[in-house]
């Protein structure tokens, strides 16, 4: 499981894949590669967890990339959504020693009811490098059982072969 701990703002994110949403390919691409998340939100002022199709496996190696990317530093503000708004990810202008990262929650992945629809609810957390560096390493290792799923010749399923 994959957790982000902002000791300053008493907040913390885990995040977990726990399978494919369809078991079994059904012939596209796009549907083929949901993946079904499990997440649970504490700050000081709530908690609430999730279990869905928040993300698709390659939303999840995107957003993988982009931390990795983020823990290299730099003073660039950058925004990740994905397919469906259910999460978001923010970087703020960072120092060398905290990554400024604020993480939104829309739709299925919202505490509050389905009508806060389009109002994400976001949540501050500042992390070191290495912390940041490690979240992302624990879930790329997660989505490693996941792989991309592509399709050839009709209905068969080609799995990318590992990198060497």
């Amino acid at each position: 499981m994959a957790k982000l701990r902002s000791p300053e703002r008493k907040s913390e994110f885990h995040l977990e894949v726990d399978d494919y949403q369809l078991l079994k390919p059904v012939g596209e691409d796009f549907d083929d590669n949901w993946l079904v998340l499990k997440m649970s939100v504490e700050t000081p002022e709530r908690r609430w967890n999730g279990h869905g199709p928040y993300l698709t496996t390659f939303e999840v190696n995107h957003l993988v990339n982009r931390l990795k990317a983020w823990c290299a530093g730099g003073a660039e503000e950058e925004v990740l959504k994905f397919t469906v708004p259910n999460l978001a990810f923010a970087k703020s202008p960072s120092g060398r020693d905290l990554v400024a990262l604020r993480l939104g929650f829309d739709l299925d992945c919202h505490p509050d009811p389905q009508g806060k629809a389009g109002n994400p609810l976001w949540v501050q957390f500042d992390v070191t490098p290495a912390e940041l560096q490690e979240f992302a390493v624990t879930l790329e290792k997660e989505i490693a059982a996941f792989p991309e799923r592509h399709l050839t010749r009709g209905s068969k399923v080609y799995k990318p072969k590992p990198a060497k």
